[in-house]
């Protein structure tokens, strides 16, 4: 089967806070891109839930990214972004960046639309 994803996408284990409808629960990435991110956690939250993702980096520093669920398996759940302030998304690059073999293809993929 071919790759049809757009973004290159990263592994890395980050610890975050997943909110859906009000609700806070601890996750962990396992891997990550500029569209989405694979998580795991205790409790996965629903399908096709909007949610935000938050992952302090340091001392108030940290993302907060917009998405929606759409993939739950039995111990992880893919979360695509749908939207994310500038610092947000510069740390996210910045992260991305920092485990790529080939930094050039980022530059790429940055040119093109950030959530189509």
């Amino acid at each position: 089967m071919p790759n049809r994803r757009k973004r290159s996408r990263v592994r890395g284990s980050y610890d975050g806070i997943l909110v859906v409808r009000g609700r806070e629960w601890p996750v962990q990435t396992r891997d990550i891109s500029l569209k989405g991110a694979l998580i795991s956690a205790a409790v996965l939250p629903p399908l096709r839930e909007e949610c935000r993702l938050r992952i302090a980096l340091a001392d108030a520093i940290g993302l907060e990214i917009e998405g929606i669920i759409v993939r739950v398996g039995t111990d992880d759940a893919a979360m695509n972004f749908t939207g994310m302030d500038e610092e947000s998304y510069a740390h996210l690059s910045t992260m991305v960046r920092l485990r790529m073999q080939n930094a050039d293809m980022l530059d790429r993929e940055e040119l093109a639309e950030p959530f189509e």
